[in-house]
């Protein structure tokens, strides 16, 4: 759902998902939704359930995305 509504998003610049229970699936649409729509300038993703296929798809789309800013962090 989140992932759908950047698409179509003309204003957001900054969103702040910290710690919101996203999963791999999550960042994976994330990390293309941020390829389609470069208004995004920074993404505050940390704290969430993301293994190494989440992660690596966010990164494989920030150099793609209009991100400044990417806050990713794990807490154990």
């Amino acid at each position: 759902h989140l992932a759908g509504a950047l698409c179509v998003n003309e204003t957001l610049l900054e969103l702040s998902v910290g710690e919101n229970g996203i999963t791999d699936v999550g960042a994976v649409e994330l990390a293309a939704a941020l390829t389609v729509k470069k208004t995004l300038k920074k993404l505050l993703l940390g704290g969430n359930q993301l293994g190494d296929t989440g992660v690596e798809a966010i990164a494989h789309a920030v150099p793609r995305s209009g991100l400044r800013v990417l806050s990713l962090y794990v807490i154990e």
